[in-house]
């Protein structure tokens, strides 16, 4: 790929959307596009606005551009994505469907000249699920790794259980990392398109940035332009005016309800694995939490609360008596808006990236901010709630760590980024 790929950073808000959608409008006759969001809502939007195709598990009949499937018949979304790229189609698809991409699909986007616009960052590399034992005959007895630390499956004719790791060791994508494997996606699924746009915020510091160093990737950077009412991407560094979250977010302050939170590590994964269901700081913040959403401090319906935390922690952050037990909501929510109703938040999270992810970039000489890290993650997941929409929302963020990254974001904002 000798184009640089666009990465569009902006805020909440500003329209990255709008600007794609317009983007495509303004080109759909001479251009042929993939794009990618997580929402399958934004999915069908995007394919009204600008008569895209959307994969889906059945084909119309009375389609007369339909990919060549039999009517009505049930085959793989993956499977109808690759027929529509076969006619030149342009198509909106999620996130979880870019990850099917297969070697054929790469060489009909590549034949054909494909734009990829990936709405929200994409999960580029993961800490891979597997256990000690299951690893251990994985790396003495069934792969080796090249000097890249890339994992590679020798025995050719093994079947069984590790059938999975199998497959995903084959595609190229495993590193090892330690005693653990890293999942790292596929860079074709980059390279093979003409131009690639990436909507995204906070690039800098980020796990997207690092993995297009690690590649070798160029980027450039694009902005927001309103004109007459529309939204389009323009080159350079996005330029958002000053906005006062402060009226939106009402973050708790109360120095004696944030205090189980002080502790430099309060929170944090290993805290909460370490800790026992009956200690009395955990006590405190689980009562204080409670009180929170739905006693004291505000007067809320159930479908208005939710709270967050690390899965090894929910069990000890729910009362015996199951208080909002329901409200959970992973830690990583990201394609729904099903919690846009919600008023009352609970972040009882203290983020550090996993260690193993660190070094892995650390190791080829790629650093990443871990504070930027944490940071960008709880303001995806305070997004799912009503302040999407501009309501006010009530905040609880009893680790004194990341109240003050939140503090400091929120400073950021008021000031603007027309500032240099």
């Amino acid at each position: 790929m000798d184009k640089k790929i666009k990465v569009v950073d902006a805020r909440m808000g500003r329209g990255k959307s709008s600007a794609a959608i317009q983007y495509i409008q303004d080109r759909k006759d001479e251009m042929r596009f993939l794009y990618i969001t997580p929402y399958l809502s934004e999915v069908s939007r995007v394919c009204e606005s600008c008569d895209l195709k959307e994969p889906g598990n059945t084909i119309d009949e009375g389609d007369d551009e339909a990919p060549d499937v039999e009517a009505e018949q049930i085959v793989p979304k993956s499977v109808v994505l690759k027929e529509y790229l076969r006619h030149s189609k342009s198509v909106a698809a999620t996130h979880a469907l870019f990850y099917l991409i297969d070697d054929e699909a790469l060489e009909m986007i590549r034949e054909k000249h494909y734009c990829l616009i990936i709405d929200e960052e994409i999960n580029i590399i993961e800490k891979v699920g597997i256990t000690d034992k299951d690893y251990y005959l994985l790396k003495k007895h069934l792969t080796t790794t090249d000097e890249n630390g890339r994992m590679i499956w020798t025995d050719k004719e093994y079947i069984g259980k590790l059938a999975w790791y199998k497959r995903m060791i084959e595609s190229g994508s495993i590193y090892q990392e330690d005693v653990c494997m890293i999942s790292v996606m596929n860079p074709e699924l980059l390279k093979a398109f003409d131009d690639v746009f990436i909507l995204t915020y906070r690039f800098e510091g980020s796990k997207l940035e690092a993995y297009m160093q690690l590649f070798g990737f160029e980027h450039e950077m694009y902005g927001i332009e309103i004109r007459d009412g529309k939204r389009y991407f323009v080159p350079g560094r996005d330029r958002a005016p000053a906005e006062d979250l402060g009226q939106l977010i009402h973050l708790e302050k109360d120095a004696a309800f944030n205090r189980p939170g002080e502790d430099t590590f309060a929170m944090s994964k290993n805290w909460y694995k370490n800790i026992e269901y009956d200690d009395e700081n955990l006590a405190v913040l689980r009562k204080n939490m409670v009180n929170f959403l739905r006693r004291n401090r505000s007067k809320t319906a159930r479908n208005e609360r939710m709270w967050t935390c690390f899965k090894n922690g929910r069990e000890k952050l729910i009362p015996k008596n199951g208080a909002c037990g329901k409200n959970w909501v992973p830690l990583n929510i990201k394609a729904t808006n099903k919690y846009r109703n919600c008023t009352h938040l609970a972040y009882m999270v203290n983020r550090f990236e996993d260690p193993s992810i660190m070094n892995f970039f650390s190791k080829r000489g790629i650093k990443l901010d871990r504070n930027s890290i944490a940071l960008s993650e709880m303001i995806q997941w305070i997004w799912r709630s009503a302040i999407r929409d501009g309501n006010p929302i009530y905040l609880y963020v009893p680790s004194y760590r990341m109240r003050e990254l939140l503090y400091g974001w929120m400073q950021e904002i008021k000031r603007g980024d027309n500032n240099e």
